[in-house]
């Protein structure tokens, strides 16, 4: 950096235009941009694959702490990574609970991975200039550390719990009320919204077009769907009418032609929302009719040893809807891949699969394996940075082996 600097200044920039270049090499630099995992001694083999090397116990740290807390290690966990304690997945997995139990700084990275995955990723954007989106984040935040750090880190509590977190600003979203900017727990009616896809963040960010969008993420987020591009005919669905509901139109837009490839896949996911409008408020009429929010859940088992078997759950509203998806191993299985790509920053390989295979039983079945129970997220988290496929990487290109 400095003999770039010195570079500039000898092809005739001042001291300020040089040391503007010098701050964007820094910026472009892999070492800012990328987690340095390069090997700055001979490489360590793992015993049962030579084509595997060792993270050092400072990549480990490193690793650990950004994938669960998205911020450098703290000096508990420099301290355990000096004494060869992460040596061991055992060393990695006591690591790793003590950094999802501290609430302030694991809920960061929980928000992130929620944020990310059910597509509540355009909060700030939500009604211009008000700061109701940010709130509505906050919310989203106290939610997801509620579930994963003080409760008992299940998918099924993330997607059935018949509360949320609210202040002055979010509570009249619901038709409740609270006092001040702080947030506080309240419940839900039961018989109206149950979990983090009933919840206010969710149903408005994905609330343009709402059945497709709010299908979309069932289909590709929590069921990893594989949706084909769109062909370049589709029309638009009809405007609205005060003569139809929302799902009136959708649907009449999905027996088109063109468009019933792709919309049949993932359009009645959404109409199990359709109790909620744009801006996620409870209805039951629209348009003077009855909301129609029934479907049909298809299924699938895809672990577990067992032969997959396909089951469709017939369900009346969203209230049924996400009970199917919470007591589903499918969800929960696709939910293990999300944060398997999280945590490696790239989506899974061949290499992984047992990795995640054996922490997601492990989160998902009993001790002895012979029966399920519901799918711990937080279990996964701990089973999953003990695995080779977080304790190991490939050789890069060019290096030293």
């Amino acid at each position: 950096m400095v003999a770039l600097s010195q570079k500039a200044k000898t092809l005739g920039f001042n001291f300020q235009d040089a040391v503007t270049h010098t701050v964007e090499a820094m910026l472009q630099s892999p070492n800012l941009l990328y987690h340095w995992e390069i090997a700055d001694k001979p490489l360590v083999h793992d015993k049962d694959n030579a084509a595997l090397v060792a993270l050092t116990p400072d990549q480990l740290a490193s690793r650990l702490s950004y994938f669960l807390w998205e911020s450098p290690p703290d000096a508990a966990l420099q301290m355990a990574a000096a004494a060869g304690q992460l040596a061991t997945a055992d060393g990695l997995k006591a690591q790793a609970v003590r950094l999802l139990a501290d609430d302030t700084r694991a809920r960061r990275a929980l928000f992130n991975f929620h944020r990310q995955w059910l597509h509540v990723d355009n909060l700030e954007d939500l009604d211009p200039g008000t700061d109701l989106g940010l709130q509505l984040g906050q919310e989203l935040e106290n939610f997801v550390a509620s579930v994963f750090v003080a409760g008992d880190g299940t998918l099924k509590s993330l997607l059935t719990a018949p509360y949320t977190f609210a202040n002055a600003s979010t509570a009249p979203e619901y038709g409740l009320t609270a006092n001040g900017s702080g947030f506080t727990q309240v419940q839900l009616d039961p018989s109206q919204r149950l979990g983090v896809l009933m919840q206010v963040p969710f149903l408005r960010t994905n609330g343009i077009a709402p059945p497709v969008r709010r299908g979309l993420v069932v289909y590709k987020q929590l069921l990893c769907g594989d949706v084909p591009a769109p062909p370049p005919n589709v029309p638009k669905p009809e405007p609205d009418s005060p003569s139809t509901t929302t799902r009136e139109r959708f649907a009449k837009h999905a027996e088109q032609a063109c468009a019933t490839g792709c919309h049949a896949l993932f359009d009645p996911w959404g109409f199990a929302f359709e109790n909620f409008d744009s801006l996620g408020h409870y209805r039951t009429q629209e348009n003077g009719q009855t909301v129609d929010a029934s479907g049909l859940a298809q299924l699938n088992g895809v672990v577990g040893g067992t032969t997959p078997k396909q089951v469709v759950v017939p369900f009346k509203n969203g209230l049924e809807l996400v009970n199917a998806l919470a007591a589903s191993d499918e969800v929960s299985w696709c939910a293990s891949r999300h944060w398997s790509r999280y945590m490696l920053g790239r989506l899974e390989g061949d290499a992984d699969a047992a990795a995640m295979t054996n922490a997601y039983v492990s989160a998902a079945y009993q001790a002895d394996r012979s029966t399920t129970r519901p799918f711990s997220v937080k279990d996964f988290l701990v089973s999953i940075v003990g695995t080779k496929a977080f304790r190991f990487r490939t050789p890069a290109a060019g290096e030293t082996l």
